[in-house]
C-alpha cells in the first residue's frame, strides 16, 4: 500500500446534506415511487434502492433530493447506520448525506472508512438523552485517504466480501420464506398428511398448557457488558450479563413491554427480565417449545397489545390467548420441517458471520 495517505475533512471531499421530512399532514406528499430513507432502512445492504416509506414527486419538492451514489449516514438517535444511495432519493433529518466529489474520492471506499470508524463518530455525540452528531461536527470529522486509484482498489476488495455477505443473506431470506410458506400451508390445514386420519386440531388457551410469568427486571447497574456470566434477555434480545440465572433450560418468551409480541426461544441458562413474558412450566407432552413458538408467532399477538403511550401485553391476556394445536402426527412432521430449516439457517448464519469477521479484518488492515 502507498504511503501517500493524507488527512482530509469530510467537508473537503464533498457536500453534506441533512435531510428533512415533508409535512406528514399532506397525504399527497407520500406513497409515490421515490424512496424516503430513515435510519431503519440503512445497514441492510451496500446500495439502498427501496425504503419502507416513499414520496411523490410533489413530496420530493418539499424535501431534499439526494443524488445516486451519495453516502447516507445516520447521525441522530442510532449513530452510524450507513448505505449508498442506489438511486435518487430523499432522507429524513436523522440522516446526513455525503455527496462525494468523484475527482477526489471513491464513494465506496469512503463508505467503508465511515463504517470502520463508526465508534469514533459515535463518541462525538457526547452524553445526551438523544445521541446527535450535527452537520458541522460531521463535516469536521477527518479521514485518512490514499490516492484515488488506491481507494478504488481497496473499495473493490471490501466490496467483494460484501457481495458474499449479501448473497448468503439472500439465501437465508429465501429459506425463511420457504419455511413460512410451508408452515402457513400446514397450520391453515391446506396441506394435510394422510396418517392424520380424522384426528382433529385442538383449540386451547395458552394458560392451559403453560404458566406465563414476568420475572424481576434488573437495574442497568447490575448488568455487565462482559460475556463472563449469565446472558440477560429483555424485550429485544440480549441486553447484558448477570451473576445468576432464573432459567436453566431453553425458554419460550414473548416481548411484553415497549416492543411487544416478538416470540423467541432463549437458550438456558439465562436471566429473562420483566420486559418479556416467559412461558414457564410448559406441558411438553402436549406440544414442544419450538413448535409452540412457531404457532404463537403464526397466530399473532398484535390483537392483545394494550396501551398506546407504553404498549404492553399482560399476563391475563396471554392466559386467555387461544392457539390451535395439531395432532401428534402433524406435530412430528412440523418438527422435522423446522429442524431441517433451522439447520440450514444456522449453517448460512455461520458463513455470514465468518465473512463479516474476515471483512472486519481486511478493513483493519486496509483502512489503517
Amino acid at each position: 500500500m502507498s504511503d501517500r495517505w493524507r488527512d482530509r475533512s469530510i467537508a473537503e471531499i464533498g457536500r453534506v446534506v441533512t435531510g428533512t421530512t415533508p409535512s406528514t399532514t399532506r397525504t399527497d406528499y407520500f406513497g409515490g415511487s421515490i424512496p424516503f430513507a430513515t435510519p431503519g432502512d440503512l445497514g441492510k445492504s451496500l446500495f439502498l434502492l427501496e425504503t419502507a416509506r416513499t414520496l411523490t414527486t410533489t413530496g420530493l419538492e418539499q424535501a431534499k433530493a439526494i443524488p445516486q451514489g451519495s453516502i447516507l449516514f445516520s447521525c441522530i438517535g442510532v449513530i452510524g447506520k450507513a448505505a449508498i444511495a442506489g438511486r435518487t432519493l430523499a432522507t429524513n433529518q436523522q440522516i446526513n448525506a455525503l455527496v462525494c466529489d468523484a475527482k477526489e474520492v471513491d464513494n465506496i471506499f469512503v463508505y467503508y472508512v465511515l463504517r470502520y470508524r463508526k465508534p469514533e463518530i459515535e463518541s462525538l455525540a457526547g452524553r445526551q438523552v438523544v445521541s446527535i452528531v450535527n452537520k458541522s461536527t460531521f463535516e469536521r470529522f477527518v479521514l485518512r485517504l490514499p490516492p484515488l486509484a488506491e481507494q478504488r482498489r481497496i473499495g473493490l476488495i471490501l466490496r467483494t466480501w460484501e457481495r458474499g455477505v449479501e448473497e448468503f443473506n439472500n439465501l437465508r431470506a429465501a429459506v425463511n420464506r420457504q419455511k413460512d410458506a410451508l408452515l402457513h400451508a400446514i397450520l391453515t390445514e391446506r396441506h394435510r398428511f394422510p396418517e392424520t386420519g380424522n384426528r382433529r386440531w385442538k383449540t386451547v388457551f395458552l394458560g392451559d398448557i403453560c404458566n406465563p410469568k414476568q420475572w424481576r427486571t434488573l437495574p442497568a447497574s447490575a448488568l455487565s457488558g462482559s460475556s463472563e456470566g449469565v446472558p440477560v434477555f429483555g424485550a429485544t434480545g440480549l441486553i447484558g450479563y448477570f451473576t445468576e440465572a432464573n432459567h436453566y433450560e431453553d425458554t419460550v418468551i414473548i416481548s411484553c413491554r415497549g416492543t411487544c409480541g416478538e416470540v423467541m426461544i432463549v437458550p438456558g441458562p439465562s436471566y429473562i427480565t420483566g420486559n418479556a413474558m416467559c412461558l414457564d412450566e410448559l406441558h411438553e407432552d402436549v406440544i414442544g417449545k419450538q413448535l409452540l413458538a412457531e404457532i404463537v408467532r403464526f397466530t399473532g399477538t398484535h390483537r392483545i397489545v394494550s396501551g398506546s403511550a407504553q404498549p404492553q401485553i399482560t399476563r391475563q391476556s396471554l392466559m386467555d390467548f387461544k392457539i390451535r394445536i395439531p395432532p401428534k402426527p402433524v406435530q412430528r412432521h412440523l418438527e422435522t420441517l423446522l429442524s431441517t430449516c433451522d439447520r440450514a439457517l444456522s449453517l448460512l448464519t455461520s458463513k455470514i458471520r465468518l465473512l463479516e469477521k474476515q471483512q472486519r479484518g481486511l478493513m483493519q488492515e486496509l483502512l489503517r
